[in-house]
């Protein structure tokens, strides 16, 4: 099966998994590189059709224009560069889903978090030329409500898990921003829960 794309893109896959710091990952993206052809063939023509200049995704995303220059020719390093680009160029979740897994690599949008919660959501709303203030905003107004939950030090409901699943299936039909912070605030705890998972797990391996 040697030679076979398919079969070579697993097994990188695979081998990324194995990697213990930036250094090995990039060390390894440098030599599987021919893996990524096809980045500049896809993301090329969808800045030519949506008139995007490098300038104008270097103030959206808020980076240098060089780094916006270089997204056209090669797959951004920031797994946040990767969605801000597509809310750019105007794609909904799924086809941001797959430009994440299938071109970039990186693994796609999940509302187990609160910032891949933000992204989806604005995804949902729609193209925006502004993706990192956009995103900031909502997230400074997460982390209000967040820093308001941790000084109720509320006890936990018995019915939480029960809660959590349902506030994270109300997420993805929420029509405005008053109802997303609201659904944000109920997921404080499964967010939460999380990292502290993520916590306990680092601990354990090092």
């Amino acid at each position: 099966m040697k030679g076979n794309p398919l079969f070579e893109t697993r097994a990188f896959s695979l081998e990324i998994g194995k990697c213990e710091s930036q250094e090995e990952y990039e060390q390894l993206v440098q030599e599987h590189q021919k893996l990524y052809t096809g980045w500049s063939d896809k993301i090329r023509p969808l800045m030519i059709d949506k008139g995007l200049t490098a300038a104008q995704v270097a103030q959206g995303c808020e980076v240098s224009e060089s780094t916006a220059a270089s997204f056209v020719r090669k797959i951004p390093a920031k797994r946040e560069n990767v969605i801000m680009l597509a809310l750019m160029l105007g794609l909904d979740l799924p086809q941001t889903n797959h430009l994440l897994t299938r071109w970039a690599k990186f693994q796609e949008l999940y509302a187990k978090n609160p910032e891949d919660a933000i992204w989806i959501y604005l995804l949902r709303k729609g193209s925006t030329q502004t993706p990192a203030q956009d995103f900031q905003r909502y997230f400074d107004r997460y982390q209000e409500l967040y820093q308001a939950y941790c000084d109720e030090q509320a006890p936990k409901d018995k019915d939480d898990t029960m809660k959590t699943h349902f506030a994270l299936h109300q997420l993805l039909t929420v029509q405005d921003d008053q109802e997303f912070m609201q659904q944000m605030q109920a997921l404080i705890p499964s967010f939460e829960q999380g990292y502290q998972q993520l916590i306990d797990y680092v601990d354990q391996v090092m």
